[in-house]
């Protein structure tokens, strides 16, 4: 199995990495510059699907290729597996480390990454949080046992900071990746590994056996997709990061690195924070 090359675009300049993994760097305000993580391929237990039928948006998904089901369960036994992509966002798998997080929908010809990180809110001022509050925390954690959950709950209300108002979490971007035109493909399935926390998509065309593989570190603060095949020469693709408002453009920077620099706000108003993240 190997590893091969990458193409990424954004608007009208191109990026060509030395490997198919994407890594990305993200940075918040000035001062703190973590890893990000990212992530490929499954999808959580189904919901209703018919109020999604017919509804358009930007987190759902068609895939346009016949897709021919594997229909076998992964060998390890903790897992979530799919005959399927996913066609909306409740359907899309969760990969993160806790302060970063992907939703990843494992499609064929057309890939939809939604990425989040903790920090990016809209609407500022940032709320004051009292510096200590565990005495309150006991106090409301007895009432709780004893079932007075009224008092409680005005106790643990009156040390919250005041509701701002409009005030939201916001995400990060889409990365959205082009595999090209596939008619069909056979032995397809999406899983997640519940022990080692590893994402797989896999399917075959025409004899060529395709295979992502994603997982987040919590230790490196980053989350590495891996796209290989078994045949040489047969992994590219184009990817491009988009985000709405007015407040989002990419660069590119060298040869293998995309930057997407972004603010969250609220109809291109109530400005909050500042990002950018760095795709490797």
């Amino acid at each position: 199995m190997k590893t091969l090359g990458v193409k990424m675009k954004h608007t009208s300049t191109s990026v060509r990495a030395p490997f198919a993994r994407v890594g990305i760097l993200m940075k918040r305000n000035v001062s703190r510059i973590p890893i990000l993580a990212l992530a490929l391929g499954a999808a959580v237990a189904p919901v209703d699907a018919a109020k999604h039928k017919g509804k358009a948006g930007k987190f759902n998904y068609a895939e346009t290729a016949a897709v021919q089901p594997l229909n076998q369960a992964p060998a390890q036994p903790f897992s979530l597996w799919y005959n399927q992509p996913a066609t909306y966002w409740e359907e899309a798998l969760p990969v993160g480390n806790g302060r970063l997080g992907a939703m990843v929908y494992g499609g064929v010809t057309q890939e939809l990454i939604q990425l989040n990180e903790e920090s990016i809110w809209a609407g500022p001022p940032i709320p004051v949080v009292k510096e200590d509050v565990s005495d309150t925390v006991d106090e409301v954690r007895q009432l709780l046992f004893a079932g007075k959950y009224k008092e409680a709950q005005d106790k643990q209300q009156a040390v919250l900071s005041e509701r701002i108002s409009p005030r939201s979490y916001q995400t990060m971007g889409e990365l959205r990746f082009d595999f090209g035109p596939v008619e069909e493909v056979t032995a397809y399935r999406r899983s997640l590994n519940l022990d080692t926390a590893m994402a797989t998509t896999r399917y075959s065309i025409d004899g060529v056996q395709y295979i992502r593989e994603v997982s987040a570190s919590p230790v490196d603060e980053v989350i590495f997709i891996r796209i290989s095949a078994d045949h040489a020469n047969s992994v590219s693709f184009s990817a491009r990061v988009e985000r709405d408002g007015r407040f989002f453009t990419t660069r590119a920077k060298g040869q293998d690195t995309l930057i997407a620099t972004g603010q969250a706000s609220h109809d291109d108003k109530h400005l909050g924070v500042k990002f950018a993240t760095v795709y490797k």
